[in-house]
């Protein structure tokens, strides 16, 4: 019987410090959220980041370069993050079809900005949510007003909290599966009418 009690006060204990772990962001456990696609969120799906994934983020993506020392380096981690969970979306949904912009989408598992938008930032706040920003507050979904009246173009902000100054992290302008990085911009140069210099 004594035997039975403490294995069985062994295995309290250890869950008791994974648990602790866990909170303290000290590891990290596998993570569910929500990816849309096929436009304006049409087809919603859940997707899992294992904890070995979030582990590589925190351990690889954020530790490289100095991030925590530095916070325009902070802000190209954040885009390789969020390429990364993009690539990890893409294979469990069909949206490693999906190119830049829209004219070229293919008719299954195509992202408009709406998508793109909606899913950078669920990529942002687990960023925030498992403490990896030391530079940067999560902002939301802004958007781009055609001759200053027509909804035209949404993509997320962030905060730099030093001097309250905000950037747009736009994902739908890459080709991630291509290998290309979301685009960062101030959000005043976003906001501009002219900013699509590129044709999709």
């Amino acid at each position: 019987k004594m035997l039975v009690i403490r294995l069985m006060l062994s295995k309290i204990l250890l869950f008791s410090i994974c648990i602790f772990l866990i909170k303290n962001n000290v590891i990290f456990a596998a993570e569910n959220v929500e990816v849309c696609y096929n436009y304006s969120c049409y087809a919603k799906q859940k997707i899992s980041v294992s904890d070995d994934e979030i582990n590589y983020i925190k351990n690889v993506i954020f530790t490289e370069n100095n991030a925590n020392t530095n916070v325009e380096i902070e802000r190209e981690n954040i885009i390789k993050a969020i390429a990364f969970l993009y690539k990890i979306a893409s294979k469990q949904t069909p949206i490693f079809r999906d190119v830049a912009g829209n004219y070229n989408d293919p008719s299954h598992g195509k992202m408009d900005c709406i998508d793109h938008s909606n899913n950078t930032f669920t990529f942002l706040r687990m960023l925030e949510k498992y403490k990896l920003l030391k530079f940067h507050k999560v902002g939301q979904i802004e958007t781009r007003y055609f001759l200053h009246l027509i909804p035209s173009h949404y993509a997320v902000s962030i905060q730099e909290i030093a001097d309250n100054k905000f950037y747009i992290i736009d994902s739908w302008y890459a080709n991630i599966f291509a290998d290309e990085l979301p685009k960062i911009f101030d959000i005043t140069t976003w906001k501009n009418d002219d900013i699509d210099l590129e044709v999709y």
